[in-house]
């Protein structure tokens, strides 16, 4: 019986273990997405132009396809909708 007990208990201490990474680079890559938005957000306007993405120059190359709506302008919510497999970091 006290084997059954450990078994389990190291069972779902697996788990718990196995979940959590999976958590945690989401919230690194939300945190690390927001800090690089604020940083190329040069005049805080909470959107940043073609010029201010000229300071990283993946970003520029893309800037027209992650620029949803046309208006010559990321937002904070276009900017994150980007791809991840563009990280532009």
């Amino acid at each position: 019986m006290k084997t059954l007990i450990l078994l389990l208990a190291v069972s779902c201490s697996a788990v718990a273990v196995a979940e959590s990474p999976a958590v945690l680079p989401d919230a690194k890559a939300i945190r690390l997405a927001e800090a690089k938005f604020q940083s190329l957000d040069k005049n805080s306007d909470l959107r940043i132009s073609k010029t201010e993405a000229a300071a990283e120059p993946a970003l520029a190359e893309r800037f027209a396809a992650v620029d949803s709506n046309g208006d010559g302008f990321l937002s904070k919510s276009e900017y994150e909708a980007r791809p991840s497999a563009e990280p532009f970091e």
